[in-house]
């Protein structure tokens, strides 16, 4: 992800932890996203314009190591390029420019949430997580670029519902990959997969997808509205249910359907890595496309 910080996060990093060798929670939590930004195969890139590294420059300028940094971070590559609004902003106002021209993949990080009459979308407040709420989201994949969440994480279906509305505005990519051994069409979360219009390719063992279609009732406005759906008659092909999107890929271990706040069963992954979403996806050749 694209991450954008407030200069409250680089003041604690540089005042209270870079130095220091005994860390507290917030210290301990902010060594794990700053070591992600030297890691050339970490997923997350820190955002910078002309203007923001030149007002953080002047705001840190008492911070030797500072520098030290931004060598380290540009030598990784792991960071954003975007360009600078006006050159008489100042932090604040350059940070919701850039904060504007970002995309659905980015998000704004902060300690506390900053009292300006700037509204930053997909903003991230450390002191306000709770979760599974979206700043404890956020910031879990910036320092993970994954989080886990269990059936005793979510209290109400509205709880549920917003977890899933988070994740699938994560990617603005246009199509979903699906991969479901059993083969579920009218389940309430493929349902909300359909109602983002994005083209949805779905991956099924054959006897389950034949099971399927003999009760659903509107199989052919099904397929006009931008499904695809593959089979396969090898059970050794497919046994997950796996959803792909973007550079995201996210794994539960319940029939889709199944997955709601008063089932006791279900475990939710989601991961951002795109070296294994490619993995994982090459085997869509193997299957083959139904025609309808």
């Amino acid at each position: 992800m694209n991450l954008l910080l407030f200069n409250d996060i680089y003041r604690y990093y540089f005042d209270n932890v870079l130095n220091n060798p005994i860390k507290d929670e917030l210290g301990r939590f902010l060594v794990s996203i700053f070591d992600n930004f030297i890691d050339v195969e970490n997923e997350n890139k820190i955002v910078l314009s002309k203007h923001l590294a030149e007002l953080l420059e002047i705001e840190f300028n008492d911070v030797p190591v500072y520098k030290e940094f931004i060598k380290h971070l540009l030598d990784s590559g792991n960071y954003c390029s975007v360009k600078s609004g006006n050159d008489g902003f100042s932090l604040f106002e350059e940070l919701n420019h850039i904060n504007k021209i970002l995309g659905s993949y980015s998000s704004v990080l902060c300690i506390n949430r900053p009292s300006t009459q700037f509204v930053y979308k997909n903003l991230a407040v450390y002191n306000e997580r709770l979760k599974p709420n979206n700043h404890w989201m956020f910031f879990e994949l910036a320092r993970y670029s994954k989080f886990s969440l269990r059936y005793i994480d979510i209290n109400t279906p509205k709880e549920l519902n917003n977890v899933f509305d988070f994740i699938f505005a994560l990617s603005e990519d246009k199509q979903y990959v699906v991969f479901d051994r059993n083969c579920n069409f009218e389940g309430d979360l493929f349902i909300k997969l359909r109602n983002h219009k994005r083209r949805i390719y779905y991956y099924t063992f054959a006897k389950n997808r034949v099971k399927q279609f003999e009760i659903f009732d509107d199989a052919n406005e099904f397929f006009r509205s931008g499904v695809k759906v593959y089979t396969t008659n090898d059970l050794q092909l497919i046994h997950e249910r796996r959803i792909f999107f973007g550079n995201f890929v996210m794994d539960i271990d319940e029939d889709f359907w199944g997955v709601n706040s008063n089932k006791t069963t279900w475990k939710l992954d989601l991961e951002n890595n795109g070296s294994i979403v490619k993995a994982l996806l090459l085997k869509r050749s193997q299957f083959s496309e139904v025609i309808r």
